[in-house]
């Protein structure tokens, strides 16, 4: 290893990926206060207020905010195909040829780049959760010694 190369300690590693979540978790709140919320229909915006609720305490780094992630992820890919439509459009010179169209109307364009900021979140807090993990394995191997 080069002199110049250093690794950062694991706490200083953990700290870096916590901030990266922390802020991640600000834009997602946002994206599902001003982009998700209101596009649903009052009756399936239940949710979306959970996961609101669940972002603004503390406690994101836990397998029930991820399965509610999950879930509401979920609910944004069903509305999002709701609002998509493919069509097959031939080619002018050889009509048996062509390629597929998928038009998105103006509710599935406005819901992908909040769909986009739930499951970099999901991906943040799971890096934040397998370095703990792996941090803990890592000392109890060290202590075992």
């Amino acid at each position: 290893m080069s002199p110049d190369c250093t690794v950062p300690e694991p706490a200083d590693r953990v700290t870096g990926l916590i901030e990266l979540a922390l802020g991640q978790t600000r834009q997602a709140h946002t994206a599902i206060l001003d982009t998700i919320h209101p596009n649903l229909p009052p009756a399936r915006r239940l949710g979306a207020e959970r996961m609101m609720r669940l972002l603004e305490t503390s406690g994101i780094f836990r397998v029930p905010v991820l399965d509610e992630l999950d879930a509401l992820i979920r609910q944004v890919e069903l509305e999002i195909a709701n609002g998509t439509s493919e069509t097959f459009r031939p080619n002018e010179s050889d009509p048996a040829e062509g390629h597929v169209e998928r038009v998105h109307d103006a509710y599935a364009l406005a819901l992908e780049p909040a769909q986009d900021a739930l499951r970099l979140l999901h991906r943040r807090i799971t890096d934040v959760m397998d370095a703990v993990e792996a941090q803990r394995i890592a000392s109890a191997l060290i202590a075992s010694d």
